[in-house]
């Protein structure tokens, strides 16, 4: 996975932050703790009819909004906020 919208302010703000991002996620799970499975790595592959997943960040005022799409709805999404060309 790579960043679709490289240059936009949220993408940035994430930048080098994953350790920081798993944490939050992981404390919103039971117990705070995940087992990440080949079989998990198959279905992400698969989850999508075979297009690749991205992960979409919006920033607002009620937080950090994390979601996982297909990339073509991810690349919509940057389209309609500058971030790719039409």
């Amino acid at each position: 996975m790579s960043a679709l919208n490289p240059n936009h302010h949220v993408t940035r703000a994430l930048e080098g932050q994953w350790y920081k991002l798993a944490a939050l996620v992981l404390l919103q799970l039971p117990d705070a703790k995940a087992t990440i499975t080949e079989e998990n790595l198959a279905e992400l592959m698969h989850l999508f009819g075979g297009e690749e997943p991205c992960i979409v960040a919006r920033d607002d005022a009620a937080g950090l909004h994390l979601s996982l799409v297909p990339r073509s709805v991810a690349e919509q999404m940057a389209r309609e906020h500058g971030g790719l060309p039409s």
